[in-house]
């Protein structure tokens, strides 16, 4: 049986979450029943009018892929940029790969996040 369209042909794929309303997201689990991809990242929008924006980069190669350095943690004073890891990129496991991303790791204002202007 030939397959139509084989998962390591696929390159791109969008989901989008429509929750209704606001949230303030703290903890984000994914669970891959395929391989980890490469590279892929998580963008939030704050409003109905508002563009999407990054909120963090995954990826083997962040340099190369998102024009970032793999870093792990934000400066003062860069508190909301996206931070890119290339910790969840390899392919093992081959099914129920998990990646975490806690939207306050790396955050100076982390333990301070509800008096923090910046992360407000």
């Amino acid at each position: 049986m030939k397959e139509i369209n084989p998962i390591n042909t696929i390159t791109h794929v969008n989901l989008t979450l429509h929750l209704g309303k606001a949230y303030d997201i703290t903890y984000v689990r994914l669970v891959f029943y395929s391989p980890r991809p490469q590279s892929f990242a998580i963008y939030k929008k704050a409003s109905a009018d508002s563009d999407w924006e990054p909120y963090q980069y995954f990826s083997a190669s962040c340099r190369d892929t998102y024009g970032v350095s793999d870093q792990r943690a934000a400066e003062i004073g860069a508190e909301t940029k996206p931070l890119c890891t290339s910790e969840y990129s390899d392919i093992s496991p081959l099914s129920g790969g998990n990646v975490l991303f806690s939207t306050l790791e790396g955050r100076p204002s982390a333990y301070t996040f509800d008096s923090s202007p910046e992360l407000q």
